[in-house]
Order: C-alpha cells, then structure tokens, then sequence
C-alpha cells in the first residue's frame, strides 16, 4: 500500500492515502450506478470506508467501520516497522497464498448488486 512504503509517513500522509482511495471508492460507486450503497471497511478499508461517506455522503445509505485505527501511536514499533516494508515486490509473494485467497475468495462467489 502506497502509505506503507514511505520511510516515514505521517498523519498527513495516511489522511492523503485514506482520501485518494476514498475518491477512487466513489468513483467506482458511480461508475457502477450504485447509489445509497452501504459500504463497510476494515481495517486500512475503514478508514477508507470513513472518508467515502465523509467526502461522498450522497454514495452511502449505511457505514460500518470495523476496527479502523486512528492513531499510530498505540502500536507496537515492530508492526509499524512491518508495514513500512511492504511494496510491491513483496506483494506479489503473496500472490497464491493462503492469506490472499482467504481474502479475496469470499468475494467472487458474492452476487453483484443491480445498479438502480
């Protein structure tokens, strides 16, 4: 993830992160046709969930946020540092994995909401 990669990100920066994706979310919102969607995230998604309803409050009938951070200063020092160690290269070792299909599984089988 693009804020990941930073040697040091910032409050600032992670809120520049949250907002571009959630841009690209309304985007996809719209692009689609859906309207009033209810939008969930976890994670790094809920504070992406956030932003959308914050900055496309038009897109969003329900929001639910699921164990979003807020701060990054609760956490442990290893975890950061983890996180600051991922791009792209080693992204693609997670490509087959079972952590990524149990991630993205789940979503292939669901069925596709009609656009309205």
């Amino acid at each position: 993830m693009s804020n990941h990669e930073a040697d040091q990100p910032t409050v600032e920066a992670d809120l520049l992160c949250w907002r571009s994706r959630a841009d690209d979310v309304a985007a996809l919102l719209k692009h689609l046709g859906l309207v009033h969607a209810d939008i969930l995230g976890y994670s790094l998604a809920g504070g992406v969930a956030l932003q959308t309803v914050i900055r496309h409050p038009e897109l969003a009938r329900k929001l639910v946020v699921v164990s979003a951070p807020c701060k990054s200063d609760g956490w442990y020092a290893e975890v950061l540092t983890g996180m600051r160690s991922i791009n792209a290269e080693i992204a693609k070792t997670w490509i087959g994995s079972p952590m990524l299909a149990s991630a993205v599984t789940p979503f292939l089988d669901a069925p596709m909401p009609e656009a309205k």
